[in-house]
């Protein structure tokens, strides 16, 4: 069966209401559409020649809700087919996205959410139009980010889900629009539930490289842009120390810059105990989890018991820090 033939079959089928039955021929399980370039019938004619496709919306375009929304089996399959006939080719995903696969795809996601092997085969399909199709506006007007998070939170069980989840919430990040904050807990979450996974920490990694990054560079940047304010500088102090619980590995160069923002900002502030104090505290997460450049931090500490001998908050965490940094450098 060539390609555009397969496409009329399910065109066809999915014409029709949920009473009627889906062919046999295109309930096709996962190993078969992915089989060896020897296989007979359907997936040989796709991988043959891929560029087969004459036109996608004749599965996509008919109306705005999709069948995805109705029909689990349509969905898995259809999803299957989309990822196997997308990845790796530019031209086709791209068909795919100007034909609302992507809306489809978050739409079916949305509605058949407690569907383990579903929810893989969707994520793998949108991840596929987003990476080679150019989907990410799509995405994020359909809601991808909140439907990726929500497939990790609800298949905490299922190592693939975390694995794909993270690909398209990484990839969305690229393109901003994405709950950051979020999107890092979820990473590290994963990372929790399968200390012993390697494929999850690394796609959780790559999720938290772009993530945490983004987000202290966001807060940098409102910091920069009001450095006399002393609330706004506590504000970014506070955001930064706690991003630091998300390990060096995922700030990737960016503590040091967030250690030199601290840093001017106790400058500025000489005369704020609470300042003070939430700049040291903060400068002692990303001394112990994220291992920046330490320069100008004892200093600091020192400073400022200096400056407030009567703060029992600004004495404590200068010592701490204090005592963390002469630690480690002692071995």
């Amino acid at each position: 069966m060539q390609v555009p033939q397969l496409y009329g079959t399910l065109s066809k089928s999915l014409s029709h209401d949920d009473s009627s039955g889906f062919p046999s021929a295109c309930l096709t399980p996962p190993r078969t559409l992915t089989a060896r370039r020897g296989a007979e019938g359907a997936p040989k004619a796709l991988y043959e020649d891929p560029g087969r496709v004459n036109s996608p919306r004749r599965i996509f375009g008919r109306d705005e809700d999709f069948t995805f929304k109705t029909r689990p089996q349509s969905f898995e399959l259809l999803s299957q087919l989309v990822a196997l006939l997308a990845v790796g080719h530019v031209e086709i995903a791209s068909s795919f996205v100007q034909a609302g696969a992507v809306r489809g795809l978050c739409l079916g996601l949305q509605r058949h959410s407690a569907r383990k092997a579903l929810q893989r085969q969707g994520l793998l399909a949108l991840a596929c139009l987003v990476h080679d199709g150019g989907g990410a506006a799509q995405a994020i007007a359909a809601d991808a980010p909140r439907v990726a998070l929500a497939a990790m939170g609800t298949h905490g069980a299922s190592a693939t889900v975390q694995v794909l989840s993270s690909e398209v919430l990484r990839l969305l990040v690229e393109h901003g629009e994405v709950p950051l904050d979020e999107a890092a807990e979820a990473a590290v979450r994963a990372k929790r539930l399968f200390p012993a996974e390697r494929r999850v920490h690394m796609a959780a990694d790559r999720l938290l490289s772009f993530a945490v990054p983004r987000s202290a560079a966001c807060i940098g940047t409102l910091m920069d842009a009001s450095t006399r304010d002393e609330m706004a500088q506590r504000s970014g102090i506070c955001s930064l120390g706690h991003l630091a619980k998300h390990g060096g590995v995922a700030w990737r160069g960016a503590g040091t810059v967030a250690v030199n923002r601290i840093l001017r900002a106790l400058q500025h502030h000489k005369g704020s105990a609470v300042l003070q104090a939430t700049g040291l505290w903060a400068l002692g997460r990303l001394a112990e989890r994220v291992e920046p450049s330490q320069g100008g931090m004892q200093d600091a500490a020192r400073r400022a018991k200096e400056w407030h001998p009567e703060s029992a908050l600004v004495q404590r965490h200068a010592d701490d820090l204090i005592g963390f940094l002469q630690r480690r450098d002692a071995h």
